[in-house]
């Protein structure tokens, strides 16, 4: 009797332990789509103030400010994973002048999902990216341009 108790013990722990790995990869995966949502918003604002602004992104030091216009909530410009803000690399570049805009980023996410760090370009779409080649982009990159990735 002690042995069968001892062995559903263990095959209940187990059930436990596989349980509980499972929900923190759903969590994590809800956190990833989450942040996704929300460069997809930013992207969209920085869309429509560029529409509005004659092709000039936003600066630097005012662009979830000006964005708020756009896209209402506050807690969009947060990564939900870690309450951080997006690195966002417009300083009032001309939207027009990009050259190649589905391979240029325009926002970051600072934190790892899953491995990968997740970024909006220029054209509108969210990427998870290899975090190695976002970091080159952003090295190879001058202060007047946007980082492209190769």
């Amino acid at each position: 009797m002690k042995k069968m108790s001892l062995v559903l013990a263990a095959l209940f722990l187990t059930l436990l332990v596989s349980c509980s790995k499972a929900i923190k990869n759903a969590n994590e995966k809800a956190l990833t789509i989450k942040c996704f949502s929300n460069l997809k918003q930013i992207g969209l604002g920085i869309a429509m103030y560029t529409d509005d602004n004659a092709d000039k992104y936003p600066m630097a030091n005012e662009w979830e400010k000006v964005l708020m216009q756009y896209i209402g909530d506050e807690n969009t410009l947060k990564c939900p994973k870690d309450q951080h803000s997006y690195r966002y690399f417009g300083n009032g570049q001309n939207r027009a002048k990009t050259q190649d805009p589905k391979s240029t980023i325009v926002l970051i996410c600072e934190c790892s999902h899953q491995g990968k760090t997740n970024a909006c370009f220029v054209d509108g779409h969210v990427e998870a990216v290899a975090s190695e080649q976002v970091e080159k982009a952003i090295k190879t990159a001058n202060s007047e341009e946007l980082p492209i990735l190769q």
